[in-house]
């Protein structure tokens, strides 16, 4: 066993248990429940039901909430992140209760546009842009280091200190904006270092909440 090997063991088992997910959620595509982009439970390639299941499989308490009220009721605490995928369903008071009751956690928000960047009050005019190869981290979080990001089609975000050229950053302390969310996609997550990607950033605290915002949602803003 190489040096190298023995370094990184850890990590490898985490790939080789998300490459394995990705193989399982690709033969169970057929009838799933939801189609939605990005959501923890679809199988489909744009869903993210691979990353979900090997966080949970680490240990991380995954929760999927569907709805404002949903994680209104969900205890969020300073040992949570909560992720919200389907950002663009966010109305701009369901974006203020959502600010409000993750006040304790860290937020990350998938490829937020204009309009809710703004609702939240941070600095951060996203533009969509499309990746012609991959994106070093270049930046000064370690979590990040040495790591790539490749995608189809990305949102970068002009923050000072963010990571992979925009498509990473934190505006405010406990808000993390993700413009590369297809690296979560089951279909690319093993492009690049994406899954390293993905695990590091939503496997971070002992509790993850998925929230999936719902049409709901979006009326009552």
């Amino acid at each position: 066993m190489t040096g190298w090997v023995r370094r990184h063991r850890a990590t490898l088992v985490v790939l080789v248990g998300l490459v394995v997910a990705v193989v399982v959620v690709a033969l169970s595509t057929r009838g799933s429940a939801t189609t939605a982009r990005l959501d923890p439970d679809n199988p489909d390639p744009a869903g993210a039901q691979a990353v979900a299941r090997v966080l949970a499989d680490q240990g991380v308490d995954v929760t999927v909430v569907r709805d404002a009220d949903a994680l209104d009721r969900t205890e969020v605490d300073g040992g949570t992140t909560v992720v919200v995928t389907s950002t663009e369903l966010l109305g701009r008071s369901t974006i203020h209760r959502l600010r409000a009751h993750t006040a304790e956690a860290r937020l990350v928000l998938v490829e937020p546009g204009p309009g809710t960047t703004r609702a939240l009050g941070v600095d951060a005019a996203p533009s969509a842009v499309s990746m012609t190869g991959a994106r070093p981290a270049d930046c000064a979080d370690p979590t990040y280091d040495g790591l790539e990001v490749l995608v189809d089609r990305a949102v970068e975000y002009p923050v000072d200190g963010s990571c992979f050229g925009g498509l990473l950053a934190e505006p405010d302390p406990g808000v993390v904006l993700l413009g590369a969310g297809d690296a979560l996609s089951n279909d690319q997550v093993l492009r690049a270092d994406d899954a390293a990607v993905a695990l590091r950033l939503l496997g971070g605290s002992d509790r993850l909440v998925w929230y999936v915002p719902s049409l709901d949602d979006l009326v009552a803003g």
